[in-house]
């Protein structure tokens, strides 16, 4: 419980910073770059307490680059003469628009003397510009004078102190013309309610009531970034203090992801986060900027070893995938002629290209630039085809190689693919060639094992025989013994009767499914009528089915169905299939026997349901003493359905079973003779 409620408490910590953090950015972003700053910032020139945020309005960058700068244009215009323009035109409109935009300035005081024609221009009563000087003092006093091309003295006085600097390019270098004393001195605080109040004393109004506004609303801006700064910090710590991961399964999402991918997404926050957009974006991109850091972070102090962090490094995967792969060529020298000669190609094409491109293009193509084309694209298509046929070369090797291994699986195991060259396609060729090899030693192997086993068979069975004849023989002399004493002798001379029979039958079955399955049996194959052999093998186990109470539908032609065959090992498949029948089947229920002719096939289909529930595959049944009465109950060897299907296959038919429930089918396939 303790350690749920400290990992919710590290969840809160964590929100709490995220949101500080991201207001603390977006606060000292418009600090510092947003539209309040850009109307505080000091100007540049008489900045030399390096001021951050301006006191009043006539420090600020605004002040000096547009208001300062356009009303000394315009007075500057009223001084100047015609041949300081391209034409007359110019000069009229020029001094037309100067005058019409001094007009009626009042707040604004100015005077100026032009050096070169000592005109005098000025809003004021007094002739000349120390008259003007004395008289004249407010607030702001400032004060330009040109030093005969060494320079200009800029001078602002603002609440009595003065600051000078002498310039070699000014912002107003665009409105200045040089050689003339301008002074202008400005109110502390504009009136805004005048009569007939002028463009330039209407800017200044605004100019002050934005500086005003602004000015407010950076220091409301500091104090809520001091306090979203301390909020951060405090909740950072604590986050961090907190001894709950996060993610503490190193399978958990977060873990899987590569560090590149955080390092990517904070690159992409922090510079989205540095471009201007309206609040709810911005705020958005710096809570994901910030959050990605502190969980980062977060997870970083928690690893006991921090080396960890590289773990899903994209980079660490991408050295080890080069060691990987030079670390292959070093081991296989072989396999790796056909890699290296394409990279080898490719980096010579590109250079040889290149070389090209750049001689053509220093020694032709300034009076030849048709031919330095014509070149360019020879030399590259020339390496492009050599490439390529490179490339067919080696694809037609290869499909000699598919086309050795698709004579090796059709079963032409001691097909051998030409060895051409020394590269992995020479590797490819060589395995197949091997693998051919062994499989032909295996194939001949089993052979052998099967040919064993079938002798072996073949022998114990012949072996077992005499015995047993010899056993069936004496017990039939007991048995015809008239008066056998003790009586229950009797019964034991039955048993063994029945028993050495049922060994008798089971030699010969297993004797019978050695020669099935080796392909030894010697067959007689003659044309015969499939309906009439199938019609003598259900007469002459009619008795067998009958003990079971099963109903036979037979549905055969009308007329006779001829195919090649052996007529004994046929009658031995349906003897077979019928005896199973007879076995297995559920009392009182049909069984359906049908032949049928479809094209140049007939089909023999046998069916009954079962009276053991059928949990086997179709193919495990024909397997040698495998039995669907897995209890046993029954009498049978397990052989009669792998005796019956080698005989069909030595007979080139088809034997298939299939299983639905407890429906079992038998499907018989063979050639129709012709």
């Amino acid at each position: 419980m303790r350690n749920i409620k400290s990992k919710n408490l590290k969840y809160i910590f964590l929100i709490i910073a995220t949101i500080a953090w991201s207001l603390f950015y977006i606060n000292t972003q418009e600090i510092f770059s947003g539209t309040a700053y850009q109307v505080v910032k000091p100007g540049d020139l008489l900045n030399k307490d390096k001021k951050i945020i301006s006191d009043n309005v006539y420090e600020t960058a605004k002040f000096e680059n547009e208001f300062l700068s356009n009303i000394i244009g315009s007075i500057n215009a009223m001084v100047s003469e015609e041949k300081d323009y391209e034409n007359k035109k110019d000069y009229e409109i020029y001094t037309n628009k100067a005058k019409e935009s001094l007009k009626n300035v009042t707040q604004t005081k100015f005077f100026i003397e032009n050096g070169f024609n000592n005109k005098i221009y000025t809003n004021t009563k007094y002739k000349n510009i120390n008259e003007f000087n004395s008289k004249e003092n407010d607030y702001c006093n400032i004060e330009i004078d040109d030093l005969n091309n060494d320079g200009i003295l800029y001078s602002k006085t603002i609440d009595n102190e003065k600051k000078i600097v002498e310039l070699y390019d000014t912002l107003f270098v665009g409105n200045y013309i040089g050689s003339d004393k301008i002074n202008i001195v400005l109110p502390k605080k504009p009136i805004e309610n005048i009569k007939d109040k002028s463009f330039y004393d209407d800017e200044l109004v605004n100019d002050y009531n934005d500086f005003v506004y602004y000015k407010d609303k950076i220091d409301k801006l500091i104090l809520v970034s001091i306090i979203t700064f301390l909020v951060g910090a405090i909740s950072s710590i604590l986050y961090l203090k907190n001894k709950s991961r996060l993610f503490k399964s190193e399978k958990s999402l977060y873990n899987k992801i590569p560090l590149e991918i955080n390092l990517l997404i904070i690159f992409i926050m922090g510079y989205y986060s540095n471009l201007k957009f309206s609040y709810i974006p911005s705020f958005t991109i710096k809570t994901v900027f910030v959050l990605t850091i502190l969980i980062l972070v977060e997870n970083f102090i928690g690893l006991t070893n921090k080396k960890d962090i590289f773990k899903n490094s994209l980079i660490k995967k991408i050295f080890k995938l080069l060691n990987n792969f030079f670390f292959s060529i070093k081991k296989y020298k072989k396999g790796t002629p056909l890699i290296t000669t394409l990279i080898i190609m490719g980096a010579l094409s590109i250079v040889i290209i290149g070389l090209s491109m750049v001689f053509l293009y220093r020694t032709w193509y300034w009076y030849k630039p048709i031919l330095t084309i014509i070149c360019s694209v020879s030399v590259s298509s020339i390496l492009i085809i050599i490439i390529i046929l490179y490339f067919i070369k080696k694809l037609i090797y290869l499909n000699k190689i598919m086309e050795g291994a698709q004579e090796i699986k059709n079963g032409k195991v001691d097909y051998k693919i030409e060895i051409q060259g020394n590269d992995s396609f020479t590797i490819l060729a060589e395995n197949i060639n091997n693998i051919s090899e062994g499989l032909d030693n295996a194939i001949d192997e089993k052979l052998k094992s099967e040919r064993m086993k079938s002798e072996l068979i073949t022998n114990v069975s012949h072996d077992l025989k005499t015995p047993l004849t010899a056993i069936i023989n004496y017990v039939g002399l007991i048995k015809k013994e008239e008066d056998i004493q003790p009586q229950y002798l009797n019964d034991y001379v039955n048993i063994l009767d029945n028993k050495s029979k049922r060994l008798k039958v089971l030699i010969e079955d297993l004797f019978e499914a050695s020669k099935a399955s080796s392909g030894t049996i010697n067959l007689n194959i003659e044309k015969l009528n499939l309906s009439q052999l199938l019609k003598q093998s259900i007469g002459e186990n009619e008795e067998k089915l009958a003990k079971s109470n099963l109903d036979l539908i037979i549905d055969l032609p009308k007329e006779p169905v001829y195919i090649n065959c052996d007529g004994k090992r046929m009658y031995r498949v349906f003897e077979n299939l019928l005896t199973n029948i007879a076995k297995y089947s559920l009392e009182n229920t049909r069984v359906y026997i049908q032949i049928k002719e479809k094209g140049d096939n007939v089909y023999v289909d046998m069916k009954n349901i079962s009276s053991y529930q059928l949990n086997f595959e179709p193919d495990e049944i024909t397997e040698r003493f495998k039995r669907g009465d897995l209890s046993r109950n029954t009498e049978g060897s397990g052989l009669g359905l792998a005796i019956a299907k080698d005989l069909v296959e030595l007979q080139k038919g088809k034997f298939e079973i299939q299983i639905d429930a407890d429906l079992f089918k038998v499907e018989l396939v063979f050639i129709k003779a012709q």
